[in-house]
């Protein structure tokens, strides 16, 4: 129901209910996906209508992304409040492409080894002491 204020809402409830309630994760994350794209949109528009002769077009570009993502948000609570799982038409799981991308880096550093003072990352030999762990 909040999504006419953008996609934060949807991303904080998304993270509190994770292992706790099971329709309301997927529902937050399925609106959390849906929201991402437009707010970026509105933020976008709302940067570029002070821009002299065109600003306009953008306002308008920017209310009408507004308007229909607070139209398609209490469409979808309708629905989830029904106990019904709700699928936006136009979604483009950005969200998800954004996480999923953090999580890849996320487990990449934590395998690599540890990296020389050019950025390459150089090879542990089995036994051998890194200065991360002589610190340690």
């Amino acid at each position: 129901m909040l999504g006419f204020a953008g996609c934060l809402p949807s991303i904080l409830i998304h993270r509190w209910s994770r292992g706790r309630a099971r329709f309301t994760q997927q529902e937050s994350l399925e609106a959390a996906n849906f929201t991402f794209g437009p707010t970026l949109i509105v933020i976008a528009c709302a940067l570029l209508a002070f821009v002299p002769y065109v600003g306009w077009a953008f306002a308008l570009i920017g209310a009408a992304t507004w308007l229909a993502l607070a139209v398609f948000s209490v469409i979808a609570a309708v629905t989830v409040n029904k106990g019904r799982p709700y699928v936006y038409r136009f979604n483009w799981y950005l969200y998800d492409l954004v996480t999923r991308h953090r999580a890849e880096r996320r487990k990449a550093r934590q395998e690599s080894g540890p990296i020389d003072a050019t950025g390459e990352i150089t090879a542990v030999r089995p036994g051998q002491r890194t200065q991360d762990t002589n610190e340690r």
